[in-house]
């Protein structure tokens, strides 16, 4: 949710595709994990659920942040402005 923050990304594609990257990579990890019986290992449409929601919430978590600090900055410019 913070790549805009640490890592200064302005372009939201390549923020969206971080996301979807690191989720992805999170449950390969767990299913490779699993082949070795070092995890549990549920295969199966919950799984898949599982791994939309937690690319929905990066992608809304992103756009979230996005608004917050455009309106952040926003309000301290006419803040500023004012005094």
């Amino acid at each position: 949710m913070f790549l805009f923050v640490l890592f200064n990304l302005k372009n939201v594609k390549k923020a969206v595709f971080i996301v979807i990257l690191c989720c992805l990579s999170i449950e390969f990890l767990r299913l490779l994990l699993g082949s070795f019986n070092l995890t549990t290992r549920n295969l199966g449409p919950v799984d898949a659920i599982y791994l939309l929601f937690n690319m929905l919430g990066g992608v809304f978590g992103l756009l979230i942040v996005k608004f917050s600090l455009k309106n952040i900055s926003f309000y301290k410019y006419t803040r500023e402005a004012k005094i």
